[in-house]
């Protein structure tokens, strides 16, 4: 048996092209230690071909989760008991179905593999969301995110359905600039500013071309949702329930890119207080800002009352963790970054908490005037759109 293989870095990309690799151990194993997993089918065909490419979705879906699942657990500061909502041992499933989709249900993280006839051609691919880095880790992000703060599964509304989905495409983010080549593209960039779009910012682009072969109007036009984008906050509840990628609109995946792209600023921001006045950016600093992100945010949510205006929550949170030791130059690029014109998630306070529902708030909901939330129904958090 081979010792290592290659496998995708963060995505396989639209078919015709070729996605990058990297080598991998395949000896790694997910089913010990806190936040275990474990990732079904393993590799079995006899057919050579096919088992070629059961070992590049298996390994790359296996090493994937463990850089994310390494990442979050350094965020949280590894506390004792953490287990995920379903148990000791998330479920992972490979070949949950053949549908363009990838989902997390609290009973695990479902990838399919779906056939995708080719709009102009009528040639049919496959795309196994398993396959894709990106994918994989958006869903972990969204078990890791049912951890860190369970009570937002429930949470009836908007913004924190779309903080879900923003909060899976920055683990996606995260994950990839674990990867010493993101790590590297990102410290040698030409542009003084990583708010550019590059590999690391848009999401799943193998993906977002299935999806365009019969919604072009749904994903961007390279991939299933970039990173880097330019709009301005507006309540959800003035927005259409769906639009075109091009729109805002309040439905979830699509309101997400308004605190993704406001985070994105907020990496900014901080990488370029970390490296000073004509300072250049290396791989360890830029992993360092990335993975401090993660800490400060990972602190906001924990802290962050549930309400409507969640966004707007979640930032005043993250401002207020970064006044901690060693974090507190990163503040006023926080809140400089939350501010940025198109980019806002808190132009809006929430409303204020009423005398007759003070009991029971949430820790410093006095201070953020908000109070408890609304409770709905757990659904299951699929969509052909990630």
């Amino acid at each position: 048996m081979a010792e290592s293989i290659a496998i995708w870095q963060e995505d396989p990309g639209e078919p015709g092209t070729s996605g990058r690799t990297t080598r991998a151990s395949m000896r790694q194993r997910l089913d010990s230690g806190s936040l275990a997993l474990t990732v079904t089918p393993e590799p079995s065909a006899d057919d050579a071909e096919v088992r070629a490419w059961e070992d590049l979705r298996y390994w790359t879906a296996v090493h994937t989760m463990e850089r994310s699942r390494a990442m979050w657990l350094a965020a949280m500061g590894r506390p004792a008991g953490l287990a995920w909502l379903p148990g000791a041992s998330l479920n992972v499933e490979l070949g949950a179905g053949t549908e363009l989709n990838a989902y997390y249900d609290r009973e695990g993280l479902q990838f399919h593999v779906a056939s995708v006839a080719e709009m102009r051609t009528g040639n049919i691919v496959r795309i196994a969301t398993g396959e894709s880095p990106d994918i994989v880790a958006h869903e972990l992000g969204h078990a890791i995110l049912d951890v860190i703060q369970p009570d937002l599964w429930d949470a009836n509304f908007t913004e924190t359905a779309a903080f879900h989905e923003a909060f899976g495409d920055i683990s996606a983010i995260l994950t990839a600039v674990e990867l010493n080549e993101v790590a590297d593209e990102l410290a040698t960039l030409a542009s003084s500013s990583v708010f550019v779009s590059t590999r690391m910012s848009r999401i799943g682009e193998q993906m977002g071309w299935g999806l365009r072969q019969t919604r072009p109007d749904l994903p961007d036009p390279n991939c299933l949702r970039d990173a880097v984008s330019s709009y301005f906050y507006v309540r959800p509840e003035t927005l259409p329930t769906s639009a075109p990628s091009s729109m805002l609109s309040s439905e979830p995946h699509n309101f997400a890119r308004v605190f993704t792209a406001a985070f994105m600023r907020v990496l900014d921001e901080m990488m370029k207080v970390d490296v000073g006045p004509g300072g250049k950016r290396t791989r360890a600093s830029v992993r360092r800002v990335a993975r401090t992100a993660a800490t400060l945010l990972v602190a906001a949510v924990r802290q962050a009352p549930v309400v409507d205006a969640y966004y707007h929550s979640v930032a005043l949170s993250m401002i207020a963790a970064a006044q901690g030791r060693g974090r507190a130059r990163y503040r006023k690029a926080i809140a400089t970054a939350s501010c940025a014109p198109g980019s806002s998630p808190w132009p809006r306070r929430p409303k204020p908490i009423s005398a007759s529902r003070r009991r029971g708030r949430p820790a410093g909901a006095e201070a953020a005037g908000v109070w408890p939330p609304r409770r709905r129904r757990s659904a299951r958090r699929s969509s052909p759109t990630g």
